[in-house]
């Protein structure tokens, strides 16, 4: 008996030590995705007990700490190319496409294997072009599709109702910078065609932002006289700003998957967020950040299979 209590101490210690921490998925989250999917990440969390930490592949307000290396992995050079830099307002030049270099550098040392990450959540289609081409993708999970819309002020007084009426005008356009993220490039697309293209000059009409805070700033404080964005994005405008529905020739809606890269170390538990994401809670989620329509949700037996 008098071992009894020791045995059992001895039992609950070497129980503690030989639990596993749980496990963390690490997510390169663009700024379209990166409030929703930290609501998400709350929420796959309680059910499957496995943390998501968020890296961005955008500028952020402030700059992110990168986390440390586990002790377990090997070391890795991380050049962490989504830190912020000097935020910049100019006017667009016709020919600037150009992915960022930040975002090039990152999607290379995903594809080379020197920086670690389980999943990459963009709403770039060249990003993902570029991921693919290094390799670096094991799969490809559809979640819909996001579609661009026009902001302008509270009531509309200036009248515009497309992209061309708002140039004919001479109007000012606000744009995510297009060598950034998916908006600012679904946004290049739609005014490539009204753009003054002559050789060398810029189009003082555009003016292209790093954030998506500063590009709704800048029309709630009349700097531009609409911006182009992501249905979603519009829901934080509602108190000074109305959607302005674009006609047919305008119109932009780009698919959206969640990209599984190939050095992931926990490609089950991506699988399982992927189908989290479409699952009834996940979708709920969604809504709630304004990710609705008949065009976001695809058809999926994955769906109903996940909580």
């Amino acid at each position: 008996m008098k071992y009894a209590i020791p045995f059992l101490f001895l039992l609950f210690c070497l129980g503690c030590i030989g639990k596993p921490a749980p496990p963390v998925l690490r997510i390169f989250c663009c700024e379209a995705y990166w409030d929703v999917i930290g609501d998400e990440a709350a929420m796959f969390a309680t059910v499957y007990g496995t943390r998501i930490r968020r890296v961005p592949i955008f500028v952020p307000e402030k700059e992110e700490v990168v986390p440390k290396e586990s002790e377990t992995e090997p070391k890795r050079r991380s050049p962490a190319p989504w830190r912020s830099r000097p935020s910049e307002r100019r006017t667009l030049a016709p020919g600037r496409t150009v992915v960022d270099a930040r975002i090039t550098e990152l999607i290379r040392s995903l594809s080379i294997r020197t920086v670690h990450g389980d999943l990459y959540l963009t709403d770039s289609p060249k990003q993902v072009e570029m991921l693919l081409e290094g390799a670096a993708v094991t799969t490809e999970y559809p979640i819909g599709a996001l579609a661009l819309t026009l902001l302008v002020a509270k009531d509309n007084p200036l009248r515009i109702d497309s992209v061309k009426s708002l140039f004919d005008a001479n109007r000012r356009l606000g744009i995510i910078d297009p060598s950034l993220d998916g908006m600012g490039e679904a946004a290049f697309r739609v005014v490539s065609k009204y753009l003054r293209t002559a050789s060398g000059r810029s189009d003082e009409r555009i003016t292209p932002f790093d954030q998506h805070a500063k590009l709704l700033a800048a029309l709630q404080n009349e700097e531009v006289d609409a911006v182009l964005v992501w249905e979603p994005l519009a829901l934080k405008a509602a108190d000074y700003a109305e959607v302005v529905e674009l006609p047919m020739e305008e119109r932009q809606a780009i698919p959206q998957q969640l990209i599984a890269l190939s050095m992931a170390n926990n490609q089950g538990y991506g699988k399982r967020f992927a189908d989290f994401l479409i699952s009834p809670k996940g979708r709920e989620i969604l809504k709630n950040h304004g990710f609705e329509g008949g065009h976001y949700f695809p058809n999926s037996s994955a769906s109903e299979s996940a909580p």
